[in-house]
């Protein structure tokens, strides 16, 4: 029975594009229910202008992560009975300052109870939701790519049908790349023809395969180009 290797490509390569596209949606979910919340508050609301009369800002001990500023905004307004309120906003965005005139709703039965439609804050928190999932999503699509474009290769070439048998040189560590703090094991090979030898090497493989070679292993070629090959792992390595 053969012995499965693992696809790191392939599984980065999903949990990225997975992971990314996640973040999308959560971000994007996050703004509709932030929206339709409001929008449901606006619909027995008031509109009124208000103005910021005080900022106040904070500091928060993140322990390891370090501090983050937060910000208390109190606005002042007058209802349409003439009653004069100072209240406390749950928002805050940048572009708030003392003295800014603001759209606000309240509710007419207790006109405490305020809300404005940050679209800045929603724009910035939905830039940053989407611009790190895109990232992963990116990141996860370009692995699974050359991933795809790689089993393409070793198609090809297979279905070329021209291998040779190549003397196994060494077996290395490739130290390069790590998993779970171990390096995976890569082997080179040689083969020689018309005096010529041709270097070649396999791609990682996550235990060490030496139990399981004989001194040779095929390699599969292109005829007129030897750059382009293929250490065949997939076939020899048996338990």
């Amino acid at each position: 029975m053969k012995r499965k290797l693992k696809n790191t490509k392939f599984n980065l390569g999903l949990f990225y594009s997975a992971f990314g596209a996640l973040f999308i949606i959560l971000g994007i979910l996050i703004v509709v229910i932030m929206n339709s919340s409001f929008k449901k508050f606006a619909e027995t609301a008031v509109s009124t202008q208000a103005v910021i009369y005080d900022i106040q800002s904070y500091r928060i001990d993140k322990s390891n992560d370090g501090t983050s500023t937060r910000y208390n905004v109190y606005v002042e307004f007058t209802t349409e009975d003439n009653e004069t309120i100072k209240t406390e906003l749950k928002s805050y965005s940048s572009d708030m300052y003392i003295g800014k005139n603001i759209e606000l709703y309240y509710d007419p039965l207790n006109p405490y109870r305020v809300e404005v439609e940050n679209v800045l804050f929603q724009r910035i928190f939905l830039s940053t939701f989407c611009g790190v999932g895109l990232l992963f999503f990116i990141i996860g699509i370009s692995l699974l790519t050359r991933n795809f474009m790689a089993k393409n290769k070793i198609k090809r070439l297979v279905e070329g049908g021209y291998y040779v048998m190549a003397e196994i040189v060494e077996i290395n560590k490739n130290t390069s790349v790590a998993v779970n703090g171990s390096n995976p094991f890569i082997i080179i090979c040689k083969y020689t023809e018309l005096d010529k030898n041709y270097m070649f090497k396999s791609k990682s493989i996550y235990f060490d395969p030496s139990a399981f070679l004989n001194g040779y292993i095929k390699v599969w070629l292109d005829r007129a180009d030897y750059t382009n090959y293929y250490v065949d792992i997939d076939n020899i390595i048996q338990n």
